[in-house]
């Protein structure tokens, strides 16, 4: 349910964002996190036990039978029991005497017993060493024993030829280890869960590096992520603000040059025309004005995409009976081998859009023109249809033409980009007819998208908004 939520979230299905989020960052290190927390406690406990638990143990164990000895001693042997019943009560232990063999008829009086007494039932001695339990003797301390078994600690200590045996019963505690596990589970998890956090939070301005290289990628350029820290993060952000700046500039640069190129061309260009007109006609006459005429494109094209960055380069927007001015591109793009042609079930008017129909004509022409230039002469007509919807209405371009490769796709509409850098007298362009398209659509709050297969064909939509504000780049 949860990957189901952040999925529709980041509009890729739950598949998609599992596998996006095996390859995070997050979940590697809290990984490592893990495993170095167990790879401390391991090296920790294993130095402890190495260094401290072996020495420590035979300590405790001497003073545990130091201590038998004393409460032995204050019981006497054979034992009162009275005073040896108070201190199994007031300790929690059970004792068992074995008196002298031969003794067992003997007594010491009132309230002394002689041999085999105990204050409850006994359990056995470990008389066997079996993973972890049995018995130990102490050389320093002849006849005494410890041992283990089943949660007990078993203490036996020689007195007056006959023996004690002390034990207490570890077997509550034990039980409530469960509990303590439990508790100490829960305890470690909410110490990775903080870690977690704490790890997504140190690296939550990765996120927004993320996003700020895909606006730029989507072209805008100059965008500024927030510098949150003073570390490295901090240090990459301050990093990536520069270079956004660097890079608009250096376009914005590059566009200003082309400008003011495309300006001081005109001039010289006009006398060209003008010297050529009083030239005799032949086919070189015929070429230079060909050449002039695919200049005078260039440089308008350029004139126009900068002219809508300008403030003074405004959309003259009125209605626009879109189903007439697709008609009227599709009869001028007809006349041309293939041809095209308005699919049956588009109507021949409407839908009205807010539109600047005079951009809006060049963006059709611009999509029909390539559409025909790149279809076999001898092959099916380009076919155009316009889809109404209740927000947006789309027209689509369709040809059968020699496609364009998968990898070409994303770049078609940077400036002067082409998939044929050969510029032929056959394709010509520069590559600048689909990136003005693109500002054009986007000034009018629509959009233009390419899907392609080579081989196979090509098919244009450019999107028109209904009912909604238009507006400028």
């Amino acid at each position: 349910m949860r990957a189901e939520w952040h999925s529709r979230r980041a509009g890729m299905p739950p598949e998609g964002y599992r596998r996006r989020y095996r390859r995070s960052l997050m979940p590697k290190l809290l990984l490592v996190l893990v495993a170095a927390g167990v790879a401390v406690n391991m090296c920790v406990g294993g130095f402890w036990r190495m260094s401290f638990f072996k020495q420590s143990h035979e300590a405790l164990e001497r003073n545990v039978v130091h201590y038998a000895q004393g409460l032995a001693a204050e019981m006497g042997a054979p034992p009162d029991t009275a005073k040896a019943r108070a201190l199994a009560n007031r300790y929690a232990l059970r004792i068992h005497y074995d008196a002298p063999f031969g003794s067992a008829g003997e007594a010491a009086g009132a309230g002394t017993v002689g041999s085999g007494w105990e204050t409850g039932p006994m359990p056995a001695f470990p008389e066997s060493r079996h993973r972890g339990e049995g018995f130990h003797d102490l050389p320093d301390v002849p006849g005494a024993r410890t041992g283990w078994s089943k949660h007990r600690f078993f203490v036996q200590v020689p007195i007056g030829g006959g023996k004690y045996t002390f034990t207490t019963d570890f077997g509550p505690f034990a039980e409530g280890h469960g509990g303590y596990l439990t508790v100490l589970i829960c305890l470690l998890s909410l110490c990775l869960v903080a870690a977690f956090m704490a790890i997504r939070r140190l690296l939550s301005p990765l996120k927004g590096l993320i996003a700020a290289v895909e606006r730029i990628r989507r072209g805008e350029l100059g965008h500024q992520v927030p510098v949150c820290s003073r570390d490295e993060l901090g240090d990459l952000a301050r990093s990536f603000n520069a270079m956004s700046t660097d890079l608009k500039e250096m376009i914005r640069s590059r566009e200003q040059l082309l400008l003011d190129v495309s300006h001081e061309l005109r001039s010289p260009i006009t006398r060209i025309k003008v010297a050529l007109e009083m030239s005799p006609e032949d086919a070189t006459k015929e070429s230079i004005r060909d050449d002039l005429a695919e200049m005078e494109m260039m440089i308008s094209e350029i004139l126009e995409t900068a002219r809508l960055d300008s403030a003074n380069g405004k959309l003259h927007l009125e209605d626009v009976d879109l189903g007439v001015l697709v008609a009227e591109a599709v009869a001028d793009a007809d006349m041309r081998a293939p041809g095209a042609k308005l699919a049956a079930e588009t109507a021949a008017t409407g839908p009205i859009v807010q539109a600047d129909r005079a951009r809006v004509r060049k963006v059709l022409a611009n999509v029909l023109d390539n559409a025909v230039k790149y279809s076999p002469a001898d092959g099916s007509q380009v076919r155009v249809r316009v889809e109404r919807g209740n927000t947006e209405v789309t027209v689509r371009v369709e040809d059968k033409g020699v496609g364009i490769p998968a990898d070409e796709l994303p770049k078609l509409f940077e400036p002067f980009y082409r998939v044929d850098r050969s510029r032929s007298r056959e394709t010509g362009g520069y590559g600048l007819g689909l990136s003005l398209c693109k500002r054009i659509m986007e000034a009018h709050g629509g959009s233009i998208s390419i899907s392609s297969r080579e081989g196979e064909g090509t098919e244009v939509a450019l999107t028109f908004p209904v009912g909604a504000a238009t507006h400028n780049l």
